[in-house]
């Protein structure tokens, strides 16, 4: 079943009801850490911040050459930012 983040209803689809709060899984997280987290909205498969306290997503590409990562700052991403990420060679 599809999954989407508060913030993306908001923004996106406002009155469809959320899954989950970003703001809320980010507070579990220290510098350093992720979370396997998916929101078929922003199509991000995980939730980081970085060493240096970041709120990031990371979109997952999976191919047959393996998984390519692609970390994103959570105040950089729209509904289009999967397609952007993964168009750019």
């Amino acid at each position: 079943m599809a999954e989407y983040s508060k913030q993306y209803c908001d923004k996106y689809d406002p009155g469809f009801p959320h899954d989950f709060d970003l703001d809320e899984l980010y507070d579990q997280l220290k510098p350093g850490q992720s979370m396997a987290v998916i929101c078929e909205g922003y199509g991000f498969t995980h939730i980081s911040i970085s060493e240096e306290g970041v709120k990031q997503v990371v979109y997952t590409n999976y191919d047959e050459s393996g998984d390519d990562f692609k970390f994103v700052d959570l105040d950089k991403i729209d509904n289009k930012t999967y397609k952007k990420v993964f168009s750019e060679a």
